[in-house]
Order: structure tokens, then C-alpha cells, then sequence
């Protein structure tokens, strides 16, 4: 992986980060019914042509490719919310009474979801297959 062009890269994309992460702060849900962001995970990889299939109703996992296909590295964004009102008075508070995201969940799926930017967009082939993971319901019972 050529860091130089990882950091170009993450400084070309810092604003389509922010905007997503911003999107699912402002559209939290709580764990077993993450519709939504289940949809929006999988809008941004058919975007990317990153195949991926859904698990557990609302969870995705996705595959890319690797020089290496005899290795296979995870990373793991948990996509769920908490049921806490969110009191912050930000342009991307929550819009769903009595759910928040307080415990980093939308950058977990923001960063996961950046990996798979860099390398659609870099074309660059990573040395070993990356399964992405996005997990429901991290927060109670059955999403692991």
C-alpha cells in the first residue's frame, strides 16, 4: 500500500467522510432495525461495485479482492444505535427521538465504508482479500 497516496487520498475524500458520517448520526437506529442503514451501506457499495450480501436482516458484509486470495483480513463497523435522546444542537442531531448515536457506531460504519472507498477509488489491489463487516445489533443481544 503506498502511504503517500493513502494520505492524498484521505484528504480528497475528508468531506464525502464527513457527509456520511453525518448522514447516519442524524438517521440512528436501534439495533435488529437498522433499515436504513443497512439500505445506505449497500447504496454506497453498489456505487463502488463491492459485492456484498446481506446477513442477520440488517447486516452487510462485503469482499474485496486481494493479490494475496489466500489470506483474508475483517474489519468491523457496528451500524446500531442506542436508545438515548441526543441532546446536542448541531445541524446533524439525530432525528429520531430517544436514539443517538453516543457510542461511535457512525464512525465505525463511516470508516469501514472509506476502506472500501480508497481502494475502488485508488484501483489499487490490496495485498490480501478484505471482508468488511458491518454488524447489527452490537449493543444487545444476537448481533454478533
Amino acid at each position: 500500500m503506498n502511504i503517500e497516496l493513502l494520505k492524498k487520498h484521505s484528504e480528497n475524500i475528508k468531506n464525502w467522510l464527513v457527509k456520511v458520517r453525518r448522514d447516519f448520526h442524524e438517521h440512528p437506529e436501534l439495533g435488529t432495525q437498522e433499515f436504513r442503514t443497512h439500505d445506505k451501506i449497500c447504496e454506497y457499495l453498489d456505487e463502488m461495485n463491492i459485492p456484498h450480501r446481506t446477513s442477520f436482516d440488517t447486516g452487510v458484509i462485503a469482499e474485496i479482492e486481494g493479490e494475496n486470495k489466500n489470506i483474508t483480513i475483517a474489519l468491523r463497523g457496528d451500524i446500531d444505535a442506542l436508545p438515548i435522546q441526543d441532546i446536542k444542537s448541531v445541524e446533524y442531531a439525530s432525528k429520531n427521538s430517544g436514539i443517538c448515536h453516543a457510542c461511535g457506531h457512525d464512525v465505525h460504519t463511516t470508516v469501514v465504508l472509506g476502506v472500501a472507498k480508497y481502494f475502488y477509488e485508488t484501483k489499487e489491489k490490496p495485498p490480501v482479500n478484505i471482508r468488511l463487516f458491518f454488524q447489527p445489533a452490537e449493543e444487545t443481544v444476537g448481533g454478533a
